[in-house]
C-alpha cells in the first residue's frame, strides 16, 4: 500500500505514518516543520518533504513530484491542522482564517482532485480517503469559531466526494476529541478537558490509528464520520 499524509512530521501524522511503515507500506509524508520525529521517519524509510500548505503553488509541485515517483496511491490521509483560539480583533483573526481555509479546505480539495486517478488505480478493492475533522465540525465551540467553521468545511468535503467518488475509491472521516495535551495548555485548561469527557482521560495517538486500520478493513465504509473522543461529543 502506499499512503500519502500530510502533516506527518509530528504527533498523529507521526503516529500513523511510524504504524504504517511498520506494517510493511510505502508512506510519502508533508511536514511544515522540521521536528526530530521528520528524521526518524526517513530512517524507517519514509519519503518526506516540507511543504508550506499556505503556498498551493507548493502543494502542486509536490504533488505533481508524488503522482510522476509513484504508480499509484492508495492512502491520501489530510491530517494536517492549524488551530489557535479566535482573537478580538477581526481584522487580525482574518490572517488566521486564511490559513485555516488553506490547510484544512483548499489542500484537501486540491489533493482530492490531483490524486482521483492515482487512487483509482490502486491494486486494492478501492482507494481510501481519509479525511481528519474534529468532534466541533458539527458542534462548533465559540472559543474557537474560526478554525471549527473552516473544520466543517473539511467535514462537508468528505461527505461530498464520499458520494462523488464511489464506488471505485471510499471517504471517511475520523473526528478526534482530547488525544494529547500541548506543552502550552495550562493545568487549569487540562482539568477542565479531562472533566468534560466522559472517560474522564486523554485518549493518546493510538485510537486514531487503530481506527484508519478500521476502515482500511471495512470495505462496506464509506461516507462515514467516527467520533474518537473519549464520548466528548455528548
Amino acid at each position: 500500500m502506499i499512503a500519502v499524509i500530510t502533516g506527518a512530521g509530528r504527533r498523529l501524522g507521526y503516529e500513523l505514518a511510524s504504524h504504517l511503515l511498520a506494517q510493511g507500506h510505502t508512506v510519502i509524508g508533508s511536514y511544515r516543520t522540521h521536528h526530530d520525529e521528520v528524521d526518524e521517519l526517513r530512517r524507517l524509510g519514509a519519503d518526506m518533504t516540507e511543504v508550506e500548505l499556505t503556498d498551493l503553488d507548493a502543494v502542486d509541485t509536490w504533488i505533481n513530484r508524488v503522482l510522476t515517483d509513484y504508480p499509484h496511491i492508495s492512502l491520501l490521509v489530510h491530517n494536517a491542522s492549524a488551530f489557535k483560539p479566535t482573537g478580538n480583533d477581526p481584522r487580525e483573526e482574518l490572517q488566521a482564517f486564511d490559513l485555516y481555509c488553506k490547510v484544512h479546505m483548499q489542500v484537501p480539495y486540491l489533493l482530492n482532485e490531483r490524486c482521483t486517478e492515482a487512487l483509482r488505480r490502486c491494486p486494492e478493492d478501492t482507494g481510501n480517503i481519509i479525511h481528519i475533522t474534529d468532534i466541533f465540525a458539527r458542534r462548533p465551540s465559540g472559543t474557537f469559531r474560526t478554525y471549527c467553521a473552516t473544520k466543517a468545511g473539511l467535514q462537508n468535503l468528505s461527505d461530498a466526494y464520499a458520494r462523488l467518488l464511489a464506488p471505485e475509491i471510499r471517504v471517511n472521516a475520523i473526528q478526534p476529541g482530547p488525544l494529547e495535551f500541548l506543552p502550552e495548555h495550562t493545568e487549569e485548561a487540562r482539568r477542565q478537558v479531562i472533566a468534560e469527557t466522559p472517560l474522564q482521560r486523554m485518549g493518546g495517538f493510538a485510537p486514531v490509528v487503530r481506527t484508519v486500520d478500521y476502515i482500511l478493513d471495512n470495505g462496506y465504509l464509506t461516507g462515514a464520520s467516527i467520533p474518537v473522543d473519549g464520548g466528548r461529543s455528548l
